[in-house]
């Protein structure tokens, strides 16, 4: 009733009643009310013509007359586009929906095989459609293409020169882009954000690790706004870095704005096939340029390089860019498998313009990377369907050399990250990660100090299992570490920590710290002062347990708190001018940390 509800027929909305009570009168006063009852029942039902129609059917080899495999068959309109997708199953059956009816024709997409088109065929409103999809198991062999390099500043299909190698590019692509809208797989994710100097010495890192029923670790933003604005975009005082994702790669604005050739591979791309790209010379905005490489013997999209032209900075460097890497499944639909955008973390760096005057400039102070990987993707039936071939398995022993004895029921962690384990009665230690790189593995014991304590560094290589020794000394060697041969004395505390910038979360070096105590009597007054090394660590030993000390830091242009610390009963009062709060101090061992703010 649309004089009731907006949900009506044809969904007419409140503003419009006016208009429909005046009809409807009209119709009463027209045709006698049975007729007017048959008008709204056609008014009402007209749109059901334009509804989604199902087109079921089986793709067959041609000459065989067996059912083809795990691939994708498409649906085209009158005019060649794509209207809908789905994936086949082993028997080669499918199943999908057409927006109307209209006149259609399916293509069968398998990778490795060209593309066959079926006959046009007309759909009705009133059945499903029924079609037998025969193709001719004819085999794409990109392994002897041959490389002209001509570059071609058109989309890459109009090109006979990279056509062939585009076309299987974009069946993966297609595949990702469609699969990024399934729900039935369950996906574990690994996402990571983190900042490395420049001899990338990490300085900073979070991890996350997500569960659920997402399909890729990462997607970019319209492609049509990254047509018109650029990958990167002026936000406040800061730069947004944009990376291509499956549907950015396959938009017209991209094909329209960049030029193709195709390329063999080289050093770590050796053995692979090239689709190389750039943008055209009238464009305007910061964009990007790379390679889509291909597997030539199965013509597979393994993975795509790129970086930044136009950098808005006067450096350059080959690492800013970022990396997406493909993967397809057992069912045989596609996903980004990981990806990660590295951008730079720029400085004011000073340097002498002329005779006398020094000037300022922007440098490069490290990169920032920010990732993400597909962990694990198990199917709706429990089948896994992908395990990500760069799982490093840890496993090793903790060992207390003071006790000369395992450490069991102990949390052993990778310094920087969430993950971690806890040891077992023999003190053995196992679990699972995505890392690549050196990392140093540690017993929680005293991680959260900050320094070198039962501590054990590995090369975390992709696919390969590490096995360590986690040794943890006896505390006298970590004071005599930490203050020297002489070690700590009775009633003597160790006060560590890091020095970091409020606003980048980077740690600042050479900063000094001091530390000051004063007697009751006006004796025995006392300073320290230590300066943070390169990665903004500090240490002050001994603090007096006597008397309350306070903590302050001297650094150029930056302004924090200042602590005053009463050491009592094993544990310590801190107060930053906010108010006293107790903290614990293992091991006579406190740890304050210092966020400075700029100056402005």
């Amino acid at each position: 009733r649309p004089d009731e509800s907006s949900d009506g027929c044809g969904s007419i909305p409140p503003g419009t009643l006016v208009v429909w009570r005046g009809i409807l009168d009209a119709l009463m006063v027209i045709i006698p009310i049975r007729s007017a009852l048959v008008a709204c029942t056609a008014l009402c039902t007209a749109p059901l013509a334009t509804h989604a129609q199902m087109v079921r059917g089986q793709v067959v080899d041609s000459l065989a007359g067996t059912p083809v495999g795990r691939g994708f068959v498409v649906l085209l309109d009158g005019t060649g586009t794509e209207v809908a997708r789905t994936l086949t199953g082993a028997d080669g059956e499918f199943s999908l929906l057409a927006p109307r009816v209209g006149r259609y024709t399916l293509r069968s997409e398998v990778i490795a095989y060209r593309a066959s088109e079926s006959h046009a065929f007309d759909l009705s409103v009133r059945t499903p459609t029924e079609i037998t999809l025969r193709i001719l198991g004819v085999p794409v062999r990109l392994s002897s293409f041959e490389v002209v390099g001509d570059e071609q500043c058109r989309p890459p299909d109009e090109s006979l020169d990279v056509a062939p190698v585009w076309e299987e590019a974009r069946k993966a692509l297609s595949a990702a882009a469609w699969s990024a809208n399934r729900t039935e797989s369950k996906h574990l994710l690994h996402r990571y954000q983190r900042v490395e100097s420049r001899h990338e010495r990490l300085r900073r890192e979070n991890l996350w690790v997500i569960e659920g029923k997402a399909t890729q670790p990462f997607a970019s933003i319209r492609p049509d706004r990254l047509t018109t604005s650029g990958y990167i975009v002026r936000s406040g005082d800061r730069n947004r870095y944009y990376g291509p994702d499956a549907n950015v790669l396959l938009h017209e604005g991209f094909q329209n704005t960049h030029c193709f050739w195709a390329e063999r591979g080289k050093d770590e791309f050796e053995g692979l096939l090239g689709l190389k790209f750039r943008p055209v010379r009238e464009r305007s905005v910061t964009d990007i340029e790379g390679t889509l490489w291909l597997e030539p013997e199965t013509a597979e999209l393994r993975q795509i390089e790129f970086s930044y032209t136009d950098l808005p900075y006067d450096f350059e460097d080959e690492q800013i860019g970022g990396s997406i890497h493909f993967a397809r499944l057992q069912s045989g639909a596609w996903i980004l498998s990981k990806w990660e955008i590295r951008t730079p973390v720029v400085e004011n760096q000073r340097r002498m313009v002329s005779a006398g005057v020094i000037g300022t400039r922007q440098g490069l102070a490290g990169l920032q990377k920010i990732g993400g990987a597909v962990i694990e993707a198990v199917g709706s039936d429990g089948t896994v369907e992908f395990v990500s071939p760069d799982m490093v398995e840890i496993t090793g022993l903790a060992y207390d050399s003071s006790r000369s004895a395992p450490l069991a029921n102990h949390r052993v962690t990778v310094v920087g990250t969430r993950y971690s384990a806890t040891t077992d009665a023999a003190g053995r230690f196992a679990f699972k990660t995505l890392l690549s790189g050196e990392y140093e593995v540690t017993l929680a014991r005293l991680d959260s100090l900050g320094f070198d304590y039962g501590r054990a560094k590995a090369d975390f290589v992709p696919g390969s299992p590490v096995d360590m020794v986690v040794v943890v000394p006896p505390v006298e060697t970590v004071y005599r570490y930490l203050c020297g041969s002489g070690g700590l004395g009775a009633a003597q505390y160790v006060i560590t920590g890091t020095i970091t910038e409020t606003e980048s979360g980077l740690p600042i070096d050479k900063v000094r710290v001091e530390m000051e105590w004063h007697a009751i009597a006006g004796s025995d007054d006392g300073r320290l002062r230590a300066r943070t090394d390169d990665d903004g660590r500090y240490v002050l030993c001994p603090a007096r347990g006597l008397y309350p000390v306070t903590v302050v830091t001297d650094a150029k242009n930056y302004e924090g708190p200042t602590y005053v610390v009463t050491f009592k009963d094993g544990g310590a009062v801190v107060d930053d001018g906010s108010g006293p709060r107790s903290v614990p101090v293992p091991e006579r061992i406190l740890r304050l940390d210092f966020n400075l703010e700029r100056r402005p």
